[in-house]
């Protein structure tokens, strides 16, 4: 049984890959819930938006998308603009979770797709961090291993930019 809940359990995360909209927001506060060491809140006014905690603080704040095809400028801006309508200083951290490739994913080999060199570079120019649902179920995945400790998730997600790359090992790209 114990193996059996085990697999019910990644089943169960693993909906970040094949979902948009509302059932999206709901499957990556799982994800954050069930695996990683940052609380996930809800902002009441916009849908898609999210912050998370560390300790009774904010630490960062989210925007999550589900796009049919890859990361564009306009998805690294709303996540820019989030910071802004929150009233946050342009260096608070801002993440954009994003599942990618929606519409022509059949295997994860499909949905492994690169982010852009220019969208990379337009993340580090304004400060945001881009993850793919994929890197987060990966991020989770290396946490509930043990190959990377709470601390380390935390300043992943807290102090990087551009593109947080996840496979079995973790790449921060700028360009």
């Amino acid at each position: 049984l114990e193996l059996g809940a085990r697999l019910n359990f990644l089943e169960r995360l693993k909906r970040v890959l094949v979902l948009q909209g509302e059932p999206l927001v709901e499957a990556v506060i799982e994800v954050f819930e069930k695996t990683l060491p940052l609380k996930p809140r809800r902002e009441e006014a916009f849908r898609e938006d999210l912050t998370l905690d560390s300790t009774g603080n904010i630490v960062a704040l989210v925007e999550v998308k589900g796009v049919s095809k890859g990361v564009t400028r306009e998805h690294v801006n709303q996540a820019d603009s989030h910071r802004e309508r929150n009233g946050m200083p342009p260096e608070f951290p801002s993440l954009l979770i994003i599942n990618t490739n929606m519409k022509n994913s059949i295997s994860l080999a499909d949905k492994d797709q690169t982010v852009a060199p220019e969208q990379i570079q337009h993340a580090c120019r304004n400060n945001v961090l881009i993850l793919r649902t994929l890197d987060l179920l990966n991020l989770a995945s290396l946490h509930m291993s043990g190959k990377l400790t709470p601390d380390e998730v935390v300043e992943l997600l807290t102090t990087s930019r551009g593109w947080l790359k996840v496979g079995d090992t973790v790449e921060v790209l700028t360009s």
